[in-house]
Order: structure tokens, then sequence, then C-alpha cells
């Protein structure tokens, strides 16, 4: 183990220590748990000390600030987190301590996973270990129910317990005791902003302890268990336009669950929740089925009644809350359908009317399924942040298609994400957000990595501020699946940081519907950012269309693989990150050269400017001559640009580069030179055939400087010249043969370019062959001592 993983938490003691109490719901439950071991206490045996839930503590702060006066409420009837059911209080002479919200029996069917149950209790205690900032140490009251006894992972709860009881959770230090020897260490609060007259009537609805008239269960293995139960998926699509009373007639004759659940769902949209079946309501029948089908632990049909019964997960606004402080946004709603975002904090009652009004007429079981994700993506990135790293948007029904996507690709075909167990979802979730530390060791292919990072819309680190990069280069926007990104008024009345461009930048990536291609367009986007950020003086002339440059960097791997021209680019996804890179960086060179032009004005003005400097033989910054050169290059196309670098170390002035300089400038010079040359596109080239005379204007400027530079130094010993000149003399007197050599090649170039007779194809590929013959070989012969290093 990793000395990081063990690393306490900045700001945390690292002696903290979670004190937890164990608290048994029968004398019963009690016994049996001491035949393994734990030692547990009743509600009775913690008296007078009581035991709360959250909701009763909720009930108590609402008096907090109440002036009827000056119209003040109280306190909102926000759950408590994790860290208050952490507190020992003293309220009105009671002694309370409440048990978190994960033990809350509620409607919704979460807290039927025992499995689920086990990894919250181990988060909680990960939760409260690594944020307690408070004097006394933390104490978390566990609740364990009969009915957690018959579950068919009860023994897990065991073996937790167990792990418990040895002073550990995953490296966090905890110690189980009986309350009353725990509370003097405790951190107590003391809530006196109200008086017992106050106090809302708590007798009643305290946790309660089960009596029973004899200890009937001594071990597990007498404890009845709960079976999952699995039947053949029906669908009730067919009864959707019959009559209610063949509805009826179907519900009574059939014995499968989820089918009932189906027909009782077009009832109750035809008849309401009142309607009386055999005496009982639409509702009442439901509600039935739903805690059957819990028993039996079928997920699909207890999701579909619970949705049905429109239930809302308990606490989950503050975990949309937790999500939205993080920095990201959720949206919910079934792909292709209508979403809702949530953007800011918002009340249970709104947060069910979203879920029911956005989500349920398009897929009634994930109306309940992505309330499931929204808590789950609330308790990861509470204690597991990275895992959310380039989500700028969680799109809850994007997640769950990555979901689905990923058993597929396991294999896993007889697998149901809807009747999949609320523990498993989560396992599922974690594994999906996380793909990229996986990914590799699984051997999962390029293109099913790219559909898991593309429903996810993961992108790279700044990301957002590459895009912002190219829109200020590109006047006319970005265009993708008809979508225009504009760059007027945006980059006006935005800045690169702001939270609004990036999200509308991830707008724009919404529209590409296909997971893969919208992963393949981010990586478009970062290769035409890299273009431009090494290119400063391009701008694109036309809108940068992301969908053109896809088919056009298809149309190439068609080429290179003779086959024939397709609109379907799908191949392209499943090639590797490398060659994939490549062919789109081709694309955008291409695009480079028909849609781009130099931000410089006026090509004549630099070339008599740059000319007269060397001319005068006034010294001129490496730096600037090189983007000179680079700018009188650029304008015909990236090709030329690398040529002119390499004439540059062919003969021109290095006095005033830096060695390591000159070795970059050569190395990655002749490299792409080479790169581009492979990939040399004649018909292209030919198209700007009018153009190649400034590229000609250049070589003779070059040719220029080299007779001025001989002429100059001829006969002149090293020690009687300038210093900033030695460097170069001595190169020119090691390097003679070169220079001939050079001087021929540039005569040869001349001769080709000049006449620009009918023959053009031939001109330009003995233009292409003279550079590979004459010009590499050129640079290969030279050595350190040639001064060039």
């Amino acid at each position: 183990m990793s000395d990081s993983s063990i690393e306490p938490a900045k700001g945390t003691a690292t002696d903290l220590v979670v004190q937890i109490v164990l608290i048994a719901e029968s004398m019963r439950l009690q016994a049996m748990m001491a035949t393994y071991g734990i030692q547990t206490q009743t509600p009775h045996e913690v008296e007078p000390v009581q035991i709360w839930s959250s909701t009763q503590l909720i009930n108590v702060y609402q008096q907090l600030g109440v002036n009827d006066k000056i119209g003040l409420t109280g306190r909102p009837p926000r759950p408590v987190g994790s860290l208050g059911t952490s507190k020992v209080y003293r309220i009105c002479g009671m002694t309370v301590l409440c048990y978190p919200l994960i033990f809350e029996v509620s409607d919704f069917y979460l807290y039927r996973d025992m499995a689920l149950l086990i990894d919250d209790i181990k988060t909680e205690l990960q939760f409260v270990g690594k944020y307690w900032r408070l004097s006394g140490r933390p104490t978390v009251c566990l609740l364990i129910r009969e009915e957690h006894m018959r579950d068919p992972q009860f023994k897990e709860m065991i073996d937790l317990l167990a792990m418990l009881k040895k002073g550990y959770c995953d490296d966090m230090k905890v110690r189980i005791g009986r309350l009353q020897n725990l509370i003097s260490s405790s951190c107590i609060e003391h809530l006196d902003f109200m008086s017992t007259s106050d106090l809302p009537d708590v007798g009643d609805t305290a946790f309660a302890q089960i009596h029973h008239d004899y200890i009937g269960y001594q071990s597990l293995t007498d404890v009845p268990r709960a079976h999952s139960y699995r039947e053949k998926k029906i669908m009730a699509a067919e009864y959707a336009t019959r009559s209610t009373p063949d509805i009826l007639e179907a519900l009574r004759n059939t014995e499968s669950i989820f089918l009932q659940c189906q027909l009782l769902g077009i009832i109750l949209h035809r008849e309401g929740a009142h309607y009386e079946l055999a005496g009982d309501s639409v509702h009442v029948r439901l509600t039935d089925l739903y805690y059957r089908a819990g028993t039996l632990r079928y997920w699909r049909a207890v999701r579909y009644c619970s949705s049905l019964l429109r239930h809302i997960v308990d606490s989950i606004s503050p975990f949309i809350t937790t999500l939205l402080v993080n920095g990201k946004q959720i949206t919910v709603g079934v792909i292709g359908q209508r979403e809702t975002i949530f953007d800011k904090p918002m009340t249970p009652s709104e947060i069910q009317n979203v879920m029911y009004s956005t989500v349920q007429p398009y897929d009634v079981i994930h109306a309940v399924l992505q309330q499931e994700v929204v808590l789950y993506c609330g308790r990861l990135i509470a204690t597991n942040p990275d895992i959310f790293k380039g989500i700028l948007k969680i799109r809850v029904g994007w997640v769950l298609e990555a979901m689905r996507l990923y058993l597929t690709m396991k294999g896993d075909e007889g697998a149901d994400i809807e009747n999949l167990s609320p523990f498993q979802i989560r396992q599922l979730l974690q594994r999906v957000l996380t793909v990229s530390q996986w990914a590799n060791e699984d051997h999962f292919s390029t293109v099913q990595r790219r559909q898991l990072e593309g429903c996810l819309c993961r992108v790279p680190s700044s990301f957002y501020n590459l895009v912002w990069d190219v829109l200020e280069r590109t006047p006319h926007g970005i265009t993708v699946q008809g979508h225009n990104l504009p760059a007027m008024p945006t980059l006006t009345n935005k800045s690169r940081s702001e939270l609004s461009f990036s999200l509308q930048v991830e707008e724009m990536l919404h529209q590409i519907t296909q997971p893969e291609r919208r992963q393949i367009a981010v990586e478009l986007l970062c290769i035409v950012a890299t273009i431009l950020s090494r290119n400063p003086e391009l701008r694109f002339q036309q809108v940068l269309d992301l969908d053109l440059l896809l088919e056009d960097s298809f149309a190439m791997y068609c080429k290179d693989h003779n086959l024939p021209p397709s609109k379907d680019v799908s191949p392209l996804f499943s090639l590797s990150y490398s060659q994939t890179t490549g062919y789109l960086a081709r694309a955008a060179v291409n695009s480079v050269l028909q849609r781009c032009a130099l931000s410089t004005e006026d090509f004549a003005d630099d070339v008599h400017t740059l000319a007269k400097c060397l001319m005068e033989d006034i010294p001129v910054d490496g730096v600037n001559l090189l983007h000179a050169i680079k700018k009188l290059a650029i304008s015909n196309s990236p090709q030329l640009y690398y040529t002119a670098i390499a004439l540059i170390f062919a003969g021109l002035d290095t006095i005033t580069h830096p060695e390591k300089l000159i070795q970059l400038y050569r190395v990655r010079g002749m490299d792409e030179l080479s790169h581009y040359l492979e990939a040399l596109n004649v018909e292209r080239l030919q198209q700007q055939c009018d153009k190649m005379q400034n590229i000609y204007q250049l070589l003779k400027l070059l040719s220029l400087y080299q007779n001025m530079v001989i002429m100059r130094h001829a006969g002149k010993r090293p020690p009687e010249l300038k210093e900033e000149h030695k460097c170069f003399a001595e190169l020119l007197y090691a390097t003679s043969t070169q220079i001939k050599s050079f001087r021929q090649w540039l005569e040869n170039l001349s001769a080709l370019v000049q006449p620009f007779g009918n023959e053009q194809d031939e001109d330009y590929l003995i233009l292409a062959d003279l550079i590979h013959v004459d010009m590499i070989p050129l640079f290969d012969d030279w050595n350190q001592h040639d001064g060039m290093m």
C-alpha cells in the first residue's frame, strides 16, 4: 500500500478516532449478534439518552431564528448531514444522539439493499473522519434492524462489524463502545435557542425497541432468508390501446409482477390513483406490489412502482448541492428528449416536480434510476473528486447510456441495468467514471474507450482554454452538426475562464449524438489548437467546420487503404490514438492551406525590411528572424515553411541563436520537413503555382546574403573578425564544400521554379526530389565541429 493512500486529509488530526455506537432494534437481535462477538445496545440500555432520526433534529432546528414579528420562519427543513449527526446534542434537558440519513426507513427503495448500506457505512465513516474539524471526537450511531437479518448479504454486514471491532475501517481509526462510555470524549452541542414548550413531540417518534416474548434466533442459520426473484420480462405495450375492462381482466389473469406494475400504471394514468380495483384503490394496489417486489428484490418492478408512486430519494437535495459546489452542473432527462439543468440548489419538492415532468413521460423507470445516479455522484464527488475531472456537466441520461454500453462491451448481454441492485448500479457508475484507469488493463479497444468517454463528454485539462484560442483565430466561428459557436459576440461578452463559455462549448459538443464522434471532435479541436499555437500568424478566413475536417480525414484513410469513398466515417473511430491524430492533423493542415491566411498585411514590405537588415549587417534577433522567414513561407504552405527553416541552417546567420535553440530548430525543422514531404499534395501545390514566386524571392534573398557574407569575410582570419561573427566565420571555413553544394542547389531550384513552365506537375515532383536527395544529406554530413551544435 502506498504512503499516499493512508496519508491523512489536510487539517485532520492523525490520531482522530471515529467513535461508533451499535444500536440493536431488539433484545433478540442483540443476543444473536452476541453469538458473533458483536456487542450492541438496545434503545432501553442507552437511556436516558434518546436515539433520534435526523428528521426529528430537523424539526428542532426549524425553531432556530423564528420571529413572528419580523417574519422570520427559522431554518429551512433541509436534511442534517453526516457531520451534524456525529454530535451529541443537549436539548431542553435531554441528551440526544441522531443516526445518519443512511439508516432512515423511507418510501424510497434504497434502504432495502444491504450491500448498498454496507458501502454507505464505509463511505459515511470515511467522510466523517476526513472532514471532522470540531473539538471532541465524532460519534456515529449505527442501527441494526431485524429486517437486515433476512437479507442474503447480512453475513457481509457481520464481517463489516467484525472489522470495526478490530479498530479500523479502510485505514480510518474507529472505536466501538457503549454510549455511556463515549459521551465524555464526544463533541457535545447545546441547542438552547428553544424552550420546552416549543419542543416538538418526539416521544412517539424516537427510535423504539421491538419487544418479543422470547429470544428465538440464536444464529444466522435460523433466520428465514429473502430470496431474489426472477421472471421473464413482459412488456405491456399491446395493452396501451385496449379498454380498461380488458386491462383489468389481464391484471387478474397474469402472475407476472412486472406486467402487473405496467397494467396498474396504465390504469393510473387513465382513471387516477383513487380508482378502485376489487375494493382497493390503484394507489393501494401499487403500494402493496411495491413492497412485495421489494421483499423479493425484484428491482425492475420495485423501480417501476416507485416511479408510479412518485417517490423521491431522501436527502437528494444536499447531494445536488455538493455537485454544484464542486463546479459541476447536472442535467436529467431521456436522451433525445427535453433535459432540465440543475444549476442551483433546489428543494426536494422542486426536484420531484422536475424528475416526474422531465423524465417519467418518456421512461418510467428512469425517473427513479436517474435519482439514484445523482445521489451516487454526490457521494462519490465528496470522497473521490478526481474521477470527475474533465466532466463539466453531468448528463445523467448519458451516464446511464455509458453504463449500458459497458455491460454490452463486457459481454454481459443478460444484465439489464434496470434490474440491477442499487449497489450494483453504484459499482457500475464508479467503474464507468474511472475508465481511463483500467481501459488498457482490461484490453478495451480505442473505439470502446471513446464511446464511454464520449458519453461522459470528458475533455482534457485546459480544453476550453484551447477552444477559446481557436475561436480568437476563427472570426466566423466553429460549426459542428449544424450548430455554430460564433466568435462574436462570444469573445466580447465572455472571458476564457468564464464558466458560461465552457458551458457554451459543452453544449456545442452535445449536438453530436454519437459519443465516439463527440470524442473525436474533442481530439480534433485540440489538434487545431496546437497547429494555431505553433503558427501565431495564422487565422481561419472561413468557418471551422469540424464535420468537414472529419470527412477529409476519413477520405485520406480510404485513399491510404485503397477503400472506396464513403460518408460513413465510423471506421476512423476504431483507429489508435496515434493513427487518428495523424489523419486529423493532415486534414487540419490541408484546411490551413485552403482556409487560412497570414495576419501580415504586405508581403513586399516584409521582404524589403529583412533584406535591408541583412545587407546593412544589422544584427537581427534570432527569434524575430525566424518569425520573418516563417511569415514569408507560410503564405504558401506548411511544406514551404519547413523548407525555409531548413534553408536557415544551410547558411543563414546563426550568431544570435543560442546553441540549444539552433539544435532544436534544426532537428525539428528537418523531421517535420520530411514528414510533410511524405504527404505532399501535388495537386494542391499546382493550384498555388501563382504563389510560388514568393518563395523564389526568398531563395534569391538567401543566396544574396550568402554572397555578401562570403565576400565580406574572404581572406580574413577569425581573430580579426568581430566577436559576434566568429562562430559563423568558422562555420563557413569548415563547410566550404557544403556551401558550394548549397549554392548549386539554389541555382537548380531557381532554374526550376522561375520559368513556371507548362510541365508544372513534373516540376513539382522534381522539386520534392531535389529536397529529398540534396538537402537532407547536406545536413546529415554536418557534425559538432562544424559549429552548428
